[in-house]
């Protein structure tokens, strides 16, 4: 994929304008839509997944889904852009950075802050459960916030890149396996290769005592391997936050898929 320039058309609609990131799927640009002037971020991913002609069909086949999913804690997709060597997913611009920034910068949050930030996370799963749909990678990287997040507005702490994870391995092997990060994964997750929607409820989890002790619950030493088995067979260290925060954390993060609170009952 030859380099991205300021300026430069991705497709009828959008012009690049300035690189704000890149990971492990590809770069993601703010563009400007000319059709209304507004500001997009656009997520383009790796010229060899632009190239598996399978990843391309999923993603265009899970196009109206994902354009479909609408929720104030939710980035929303706008477009998916096909164009020669560039496939790239159009989404709301979310202006104020990631929770990942924001504890790198501040280390731990006070409970308040933390639950008001959880409970938009599983408002937004929600609403993505209602329809059926996973997200499979909840960690703060994917958790964007406005510049005015502390004020909790419904839109102000929004959960991005829905399914993408799935989507990209399972089009790039075409076998199911381990699909986020070890160190957000639910047991069922890393015992058996797959999960369903009280994963991203034990990912969740994951994220809220992050944000409480500044540190994963199942951090530590070793490889990805050693971590897997903490998540699966360690109960967490309990935090000095108040009784009823940690009663409905416990259950999130317990090793029983059947025992976790759904969604909208942990945001509750």
């Amino acid at each position: 994929m030859a380099p991205v320039s300021p300026g430069e058309a991705l497709g009828a609609a959008y012009r690049f304008q300035t690189r704000i990131g890149q990971g492990a799927f590809g770069e993601v640009w703010t563009a400007v839509d000319t059709r209304t002037g507004n500001t997009v971020a656009a997520k383009l991913l790796r010229p060899e997944h632009a190239a598996n002609r399978d990843l391309v069909a999923r993603f265009v086949t899970e196009r109206s889904v994902l354009i479909g999913l609408r929720h104030p804690a939710i980035v929303a997709v706008r477009d998916l852009v096909v164009e020669g060597d560039r496939l790239a997913i159009v989404m709301d611009y979310v202006d104020g950075g990631s929770v990942r920034e924001l504890l790198d910068a501040s280390g731990t949050l006070a409970p308040a802050t933390a639950a008001q930030i959880a409970r938009h996370v599983l408002l937004g799963l929600a609403t993505a459960h209602e329809h059926q749909v996973l997200h499979r990678d909840i960690k703060p990287d994917n958790v964007l916030l406005t510049t005015d997040w502390e004020q909790f507005s419904p839109a102000a702490v929004r959960l991005t890149d829905f399914g993408i994870a799935r989507l990209v391995t399972e089009g790039s092997t075409g076998t199911r396996g381990l699909i986020g990060t070890p160190e957000y994964m639910s047991p069922e997750m890393l015992t058996a290769g797959h999960c369903s929607y009280p994963a991203d409820v034990y990912s969740t989890g994951v994220l809220l005592y992050e944000l409480l002790a500044g540190r994963t619950p199942f951090a530590g030493p070793g490889t990805d391997y050693a971590i897997a088995q903490r998540h699966v067979t360690q109960p967490p260290e309990p935090l000095p936050v108040p009784a009823p925060l940690w009663e409905v954390l416990a259950r999130m993060l317990d090793k029983s898929p059947e025992r976790r609170p759904a969604a909208a009952e942990a945001a509750a």
